[in-house]
C-alpha cells in the first residue's frame, strides 16, 4: 500500500481501506490527511451473538486512529425470517419492515448503540483544545478494554512487502491479530465506562 499512497497522490483523495490492512500503517492516516485526503476504513459488523459493546469498536477505532469515518458491508442479511425463525442474523444491522407493512428498513438495537457511541465521541471531540488528544485517547482506551493507544495498531507484516494483488483474505487474516488481541474479551459494559467518563468530563469543563 505504501506504493499506492505515493503513486496515487493527487489522483485519489478519498481512501476507503480495509480495517485490517490500514491497521498495519500507523503513520498513514496523518500523512494522507496532511495532504488533504479523506480516510475511511471498511469492515463487516460483528455477529449479533457477540456482546452488545462489540458494535462500538468501529467508531472508536476510527476515532483512535484519527481518521474521518468507516463503513460496513453486508449489513442487510438477517436470514430467511428475522422475526419468527431467527437464525443468528449474521451481521444484520437493519431489518426489512415489509412483513409489518412498513416500507422502510427497521433499525436494530445494535445500530442504535453504534449511533449513541458516535454521538458520545462527537461530544468528546468538542473538548479539542482543552485536553491533549493523546491524553483523551489514553483514557478512552484504558476504560474501554484496558488497552493503550499503540495497541490499536498491528505490527507491519512481511506480507506488506509483496504486491497487494497477491494478498488473499486468508493471508491478511493470518497476519492481523487486531480483533483477537483487542476485542476477544470485550465485556458488555465497555462502552458504558467510556460514555460515563465522557459525560463526567464534560461537567468538569463547563
Amino acid at each position: 500500500m505504501e506504493r499506492q499512497f505515493r503513486t496515487l497522490a493527487g489522483k485519489v483523495n478519498f481512501w476507503v481501506l480495509s480495517r485490517s490492512i490500514l491497521s498495519w500503517y500507523d503513520w498513514a492516516p496523518k500523512m494522507l490527511k496532511d495532504r488533504g485526503d479523506i480516510v475511511w476504513f471498511y469492515s463487516g459488523p460483528p455477529a449479533v451473538t457477540e456482546v452488545s459493546s462489540a458494535i462500538t469498536k468501529f467508531p472508536l477505532t476510527a476515532w483512535m486512529w484519527g481518521i474521518d469515518g468507516y463503513i460496513h458491508w453486508l449489513t442487510v442479511s438477517p436470514g430467511a425470517d428475522a422475526w419468527f425463525a431467527f437464525d443468528g442474523g449474521a451481521t444484520a444491522l437493519v431489518y426489512p419492515g415489509t412483513r409489518f407493512g412498513i416500507r422502510a428498513p427497521i433499525p436494530s438495537i445494535r445500530l442504535k448503540l453504534q449511533r449513541n457511541s458516535v454521538q458520545d465521541l462527537a461530544l468528546l471531540e468538542s473538548l479539542a483544545g482543552r485536553r491533549p488528544p493523546e491524553e483523551l485517547r489514553r483514557e478512552v482506551a484504558a476504560r474501554y478494554n484496558r488497552s493503550r493507544p499503540d495497541e490499536w495498531w498491528t505490527r507491519r507484516p512481511k506480507l506488506a512487502d509483496t504486491p497487494p494483488y497477491e494478498w488473499s483474505n486468508t493471508d491478511i487474516d493470518e497476519v492481523t491479530d487486531l480483533d483477537e488481541r483487542l476485542f476477544a474479551r470485550l465485556d458488555p459494559a465497555a462502552w458504558q465506562r467510556v460514555r460515563t467518563w465522557i459525560h463526567e468530563l464534560l461537567k468538569e469543563v463547563r
